[in-house]
């Protein structure tokens, strides 16, 4: 937890921004279906949210679920379409408790830098894994969540082999989360579907991967 003066400065520095924007401006514009990147890039980028509860050494700002909460009132309301809750609230912790090894690292640092890393199940259910010569392959469907759509990056919790496994996947060909119609416009959803096989380096399992995993969304 930061001090309260760091709580302040991220309050008043957030209202800030998002009267610079335009207060309710771009929740109008994305129940229109027009979503700024600029809008994530200054939350993420500029502000340094997207890296909120990330590591110090690892390009974030150290701090916590309480600085989290005062980010999310904020953001709330002006009907932020943003993904800052989902990446620095449930993507970054995942990567941060669950996840280990250089390819770990790279996606805690580039979410911390302002990457859009998404999660794309919030359990172990939802894809499989199977092992192959080359590495691994993934088949499944996620669930709709917010974050996916527009995600640099996804973290994968599987099944493999009735364990539970982690992936980290570029998005790209065959790792494209579609759109999924949202009651709420300004929370945009999207779904992931896998059916591909990956290389081994994609495996980020750490070392107390399942109750990493529940450490990290039971926040």
């Amino acid at each position: 937890m930061g001090s309260a003066e760091d709580q302040r400065l991220i309050v008043e520095g957030l209202g800030r921004f998002l009267a610079a924007a335009g207060g309710l401006a771009p929740a109008r514009a994305a129940a229109e279906g027009v979503l700024s990147p600029d809008l994530w890039d200054g939350l993420a980028r500029g502000l340094g949210l997207a890296g909120l509860a990330a590591a110090e050494d690892e390009g974030g700002l150290g701090l916590g679920m309480a600085e989290l909460c005062l980010v999310a009132s904020e953001l709330g309301a002006v009907l932020c379409p943003a993904p800052v809750v989902a990446v620095a609230g449930l993507a970054a912790p995942v990567l941060a408790q669950a996840a280990a090894g250089p390819f770990a690292r790279h996606h805690r640092e580039a979410a911390a830098r302002g990457a859009q890393v998404a999660l794309a199940a919030e359990d172990f259910a939802a894809f499989t894994a199977t092992a192959v010569a080359a590495g691994f392959r993934l088949d499944g469907e996620g669930p709709a969540l917010a974050g996916l759509a527009g995600a640099a990056a996804v973290i994968v919790p599987a099944t493999l082999a009735g364990r539970p496994a982690l992936f980290a996947l570029a998005a790209g060909p065959g790792v494209t989360p579609a759109p999924v119609a949202a009651l709420d416009p300004t929370r945009p959803l999207a779904r992931l579907a896998l059916a591909l096989e990956v290389a081994e380096a994609a495996r980020i399992d750490g070392p107390d991967l399942a109750a990493g995993f529940a450490r990290a969304l039971d926040r």
